[in-house]
């Protein structure tokens, strides 16, 4: 009796600690349940659902068939094995093995949810709303159902309805991270910036380790010219994870900033923790090049280049460096060559092929790459008038 009361009161806990997705925690006291009682299903299936969550279907499946050999008409159980089916894309399996478990419990709500997620996955999103609703009848809090309705709201145009979903699931699951990105993105795409803005901060509040919402306030306050307090944001990312990406995000946001010296040390920082990725190298290479330290971004642009990795811009940056010296313009239209191949589409390339072939006296080429400038710029854009200069130019000089 007291083994089973051990087991029972892991469970409690491992519910407990997996209503506010402490999943490691949850995974323990699951674990904890199972070595007091080995016979529990309960405990089994409720390992198997964390491990497929986490991705670990080959110790979620051996759960879930000592699930089955216990209970295997048990509803929970049949559900469990509906959700590992879906995990590995058997959509028939999983559709059968929810459809049993519905049979056995109507109300289920994990059936019921992820009886929606086949539906989604084979485009019947009427029977995908129908389950959902239903399981929103049988628990309005559950707030999975209530995002999954969102989402299905969202693909059929129904927005304000999916923006009322959302708002209803982050008032009832406030850590829920996902319901706020999705939140804001109807929002921003909604042009209401400014709610969104909002919505991240107060979802800051109750999350305030959650990386995703605190990188999309960064970018938001920055598109809004908000520089200060973009940086702000960028600055509590670094402090939190120190990841390369948050580290050039903080410096090119101290660049705008006028705040050299931090973007300087932001981007070495950046450099040392992923020597290999090439743009730390640029960015500070460009810091170099504006504070006229020019040997210095020229051997930062080089470092770039060599780790290009398929990317224009490096090809670019050192381009435009070897311009400026004297001698070395051939070098510099044969930079500006592949950044034209690896971005075909993009106007810079194009242009700075096209003036470094001017000043050669390759007018051909110059004028060639000018036209294909200016088809690919905005329309009205400086870029595109001035190409169409160079190619003015270029016809005035020949006609001397």
């Amino acid at each position: 009796m007291g083994t089973r009361k051990t087991a029972e009161a892991a469970l409690a806990r491992g519910a407990e600690h997996l209503s506010v997705l402490h999943l490691d925690e949850a995974k323990r006291a699951f674990e904890e349940a199972l070595a007091a009682n080995p016979n529990s299903v309960a405990a089994r299936f409720e390992l198997a659902r964390l491990l497929v969550a986490r991705g670990d279907l080959d110790q979620a499946e051996r759960h879930v068939v000592e699930a089955e050999a216990r209970a295997p008409a048990d509803a929970p159980v049949l559900a469990t094995r509906g959700l590992h089916a879906l995990a590995t894309g058997d959509l028939e399996r999983a559709r059968s093995a929810f459809e049993a478990a519905l049979e056995k419990a109507p109300d289920d709500r994990m059936a019921l949810v992820n009886l929606a997620a086949c539906d989604r996955a084979a485009g019947d999103f009427e029977a995908a709303e129908a389950s959902l609703r239903r399981a929103l009848e049988a628990d309005p809090d559950a707030f999975n159902a209530r995002f999954d309705l969102a989402a299905v709201l969202g693909l059929t145009g129904r927005t304000e309805e999916a923006i009322h979903q959302l708002l209803g699931t982050v008032r009832r699951n406030p850590l829920h991270v996902k319901s706020y990105l999705a939140l804001g993105t109807l929002y921003k795409l909604g042009g209401r910036g400014e709610l969104a803005i909002e919505l991240y901060r107060e979802g800051l509040l109750h999350n305030p380790d959650a990386h995703p919402l605190r990188a999309e306030l960064r970018d938001l306050l920055s598109l809004k010219l908000d520089v200060q307090g973009a940086l702000r944001q960028a600055g509590e990312l670094v402090l939190r994870r120190r990841h390369p990406s948050d580290l050039l995000a903080f410096g090119k946001l101290a660049v705008a900033a006028g705040e050299i010296e931090r973007a300087e040390g932001a981007f070495r920082l950046a450099r040392d923790l992923a020597p290999d990725d090439w743009a730390p190298h640029y960015d500070l290479a460009e810091v170099h090049r504006a504070a006229g330290f020019d040997d210095e971004a020229l051997a930062g642009f080089e470092r770039a280049v060599e780790r290009a990795d398929g990317d224009h811009r490096p090809y670019v940056g050192l381009g435009l460096n070897l311009m400026g010296r004297e001698g070395r313009l051939e070098e510099a239209r044969d930079l500006f060559a592949p950044a034209v191949q690896l971005a075909p589409d993009r106007p810079e390339p194009h242009f700075d092929l096209a003036l470094a072939c001017a000043r050669l006296g390759e007018h051909d080429a110059a004028i060639e790459h000018a036209r294909a400038a200016g088809e690919r710029a905005i329309e009205g854009d400086t870029l595109q008038r001035d190409a169409e200069n160079l190619i003015e130019a270029i016809g005035r000089e020949r006609a001397a």
